[in-house]
């Protein structure tokens, strides 16, 4: 049983939150800063520009009186749109300086720098008071603290962060229901191949998986669903081998205990014909036990070929020999069709020997009396094609892509066998680095290609 924190889903869902935790607190640290930022240059101009109003205020005053005498009166009855001097001031926290033209400062609405002469890069930042032409004076306004925000602008950005800490809560809980919902959308489909897999190892070889999408989910549960049918066929095929393998052996195997016994008690004589009988079904089994062996070699990939240079020529002629008289004793024509001067191969004689002994077998016992094998031997392709063709009653088109399979033997071939011959085939001839293939149709007979390369040696 899976825990809930090792699940993809809460995997998922966990990712999600902590991104969009991240993303949000990034975000609401980097908006803030630049609010900040953007709000006290805001705030510096504005009372920048009330600055220079007030200068032109003070402007005309000094152009009335000629100095500066008295001016602390005038600026504690001033106000106006731009300005609040007195107590509603400092309930701001803003700060009025008047420098004169020395740089003394000789008005203070907090009253800490009277007398003091401010630095030029500071007297720089303020609103010069011109008359007539001649700066007679600067003038600032500034919070009390010389930076710090006023206590409305305070309260404005602490409205700013609260909404900004509601939205991020906001994305978080919309992220983890998105979370949620795509997990589940993942999570769900993983969880049915799961149980599928369970019941495929309980031998429910007939399950399937629903497709629900297109995705890669999707192309999962049809991956799933091809392997379970090949499973499933391969365990048909095999049930039908171990009946076809119990068949094969208990003809012989029961000839062989018949006789046996017949001979311990002496029911029959040991004649030169009952051992001739009783060596041929001997022969039979350990046939059928050397396929099974060849074929579980060749398909471990342990398949060792004893490569030497063949004649292919002298091969196909010296099976053409010995299919001949059997061909005539049936009433079927054999022909043989060699090119001259075939390439020798380099490969193992006797494989490829066995590959030719399976395919005219075959090819014979599927041709009805007055039909034709051809035998063919050409080059291709730099290398060497064989060819094995019959006028056999032909193979079904459903049927062509399995006759490969071990096991496997389609609906118009002998009952007898098992469906190894032409598995064995296909293992020699790709271990040669060759291909083997069939074309097939129904009524006009059955062809068997096999092309091997030429002069291919081993490092």
């Amino acid at each position: 049983m899976i825990r809930w924190k090792d699940s993809i889903q809460w995997k998922v869902v966990g990712a999600l939150i902590f991104i969009a935790l991240l993303a949000t607190i990034a975000a609401m640290l980097s908006s803030m800063a630049l609010t900040r930022t953007f709000f006290t240059r805001y705030l510096d101009r504005n009372r920048y520009g009330r600055s220079e109003q007030l200068a032109e205020i003070l402007a005309g005053y000094y152009a009335r009186v000629g100095s500066w005498q008295d001016v602390e009166e005038l600026l504690l009855r001033w106000s106006g749109p731009m300005g609040r001097m007195g107590p509603a001031r400092r309930m701001v926290r803003e700060r009025l300086v008047l420098a004169d033209e020395r740089g003394v400062v000789i008005v203070d609405s907090t009253g800490r720098s009277l007398g003091e002469s401010m630095p030029k890069a500071q007297l720089m930042q303020g609103a010069d008071v011109i008359v007539d032409g001649r700066r007679r004076g600067t003038v600032f306004l500034l919070t009390g603290a010389g930076t710090a925000l006023g206590k409305i602008e305070e309260e404005f950005l602490s409205s700013l962060r609260r909404s900004a800490w509601t939205v991020g809560a906001g994305v978080i809980l919309v992220a983890a229901l998105v979370g949620l919902i795509l997990s589940k959308r993942l999570v769900g489909p993983l969880v049915t191949l799961a149980q599928a897999t369970r019941r495929l190892a309980g031998r429910d070889l007939a399950y399937r998986v629903p497709v629900e999408s297109e995705d890669e989910i999707g192309e999962l549960a049809r991956a799933f669903n091809a392997m379970a049918a090949k499973l499933e066929e391969t365990e048909k095929l095999r049930r039908n081998m171990i009946a076809d393998l119990a068949h094969e052996l208990r003809t012989p195997i029961s000839i062989l205990r018949g006789n046996l016994e017949s001979l311990q008690w002496h029911l029959q004589e040991a004649t030169p014909e009952l051992i001739i009988s009783l060596h041929d079904e001997a022969v039979r089994l350990s046939r059928l036990v050397s396929d099974l062996q060849s074929l579980a070699v060749a398909e471990a990939g342990e398949l060792k070929l004893n490569r030497e240079p063949v004649d292919a020529a002298e091969l196909v002629e010296g099976l053409s020999i010995v299919f001949t008289a059997e061909a005539n004793a049936k009433g079927v024509v054999l022909q043989v069709d060699i090119e001259e001067d075939l390439p020798s191969l380099w490969a193992d004689k006797d494989r490829l020997r066995q590959v030719l002994l399976n395919l005219l077998t075959n090819a014979l016992g599927h041709t009805p009396a007055g039909g034709r094998v051809e035998l063919k031997a050409h080059r291709k392709n730099g290398g060497i094609l064989l060819m094995v063709r019959d006028t056999g009653p032909g193979i079904r088109p459903e049927e062509i892509p399995r006759v490969f399979d071990r096991y496997y033997r389609a609906r118009a071939q002998d009952p007898g066998g098992v469906g190894l011959g032409l598995a064995i085939a296909k293992a020699y001839v790709e271990a040669h680095g060759g291909r083997i293939w069939v074309e097939s149709e129904l009524g006009r007979g059955t062809s068997f290609g096999v092309e091997l390369p030429e002069g291919v040696k081993e490092q």
